[in-house]
């Protein structure tokens, strides 16, 4: 069976939905850890930069100041929510 860019389309809006459910779950863990008016969590398995390109719109839509991703030899790669400055 040949796969159309219908199907495509809709399994990346399923695989969106996945990662925005993981990012809020880490997120309510985090509630409590804010340091430096930032919370940090690890990147969700398989969250490709496309999508997080479209949920950090989300989010800043949402009230954040911004999500960055930030990758790290070391410390391997986590996102940052800052809060917004009051």
């Amino acid at each position: 069976m040949a796969i159309g860019p219908e199907q495509f389309e809709q399994k990346f809006l399923e695989e969106l939905a996945l990662a925005e459910g993981a990012l809020d779950r880490k997120l309510k863990e985090a509630i409590g850890r804010k340091y430096n008016d930032a919370i940090y969590i690890d990147v969700p398995s398989g969250l490709s930069v496309k999508a997080f390109k479209i949920l950090k719109e989300k989010y800043i839509e949402a009230g954040w100041e911004d999500v960055v991703w930030n990758s790290d030899q070391r410390d391997g790669e986590s996102l940052t929510f800052r809060f917004k400055k009051k």
